[in-house]
């Protein structure tokens, strides 16, 4: 899709949006109601959800087209999806206390260990690059 075109899109979106948010606005304004707030609030998650799909579908189409010159890119991504899979696979689900089971219920608990360990991971990734660069930079 040629760039000007998908400039002109965006732009249409881009006004459509600010109209509708501003026809909501002024129904929020004027009649004040729950109702009208949350017949706005759902059209704005819809179209957050909406734009977020375009974008995505927008990037998809990009790196299909140029799959040659988006290696690097597609080696990035396979990386990070091993990480996220080992990450799951260190995660235990804890046993929970009855505090823990007020506040999150078994699967919060699992997503939060799974986002630690990704956190630690890509840490200690970070920090060996950094390592490595340095001691490369000093052997040259």
């Amino acid at each position: 899709m040629n760039t000007k075109i998908a400039g002109i899109v965006g732009k249409v979106f881009q006004f459509g949006i600010a109209i509708i948010g501003s026809i909501l606005f002024l129904m929020i304004l004027l009649n004040g109601d729950e109702g009208s707030i949350s017949s706005a609030i759902g059209l704005s998650l819809w179209s957050i959800y909406i734009a977020a799909g375009i974008a995505v579908l927008f990037g998809v189409f990009h790196f299909a087209t140029n799959v040659k010159n988006n290696k690097k890119g597609l080696i990035g991504i396979v990386a990070f999806i091993l990480v996220i899979i080992i990450s799951r696979t260190l995660a235990k689900g804890q046993d929970m206390t009855t505090e823990m089971l007020e506040k999150a219920d078994e699967g919060q608990i699992l997503m939060t260990d799974t986002g630690l360990y990704m956190l630690y991971i890509l840490m200690g990734i970070t920090i060996l690059s950094i390592a490595f660069a340095e001691v490369t930079r000093l052997l040259k």
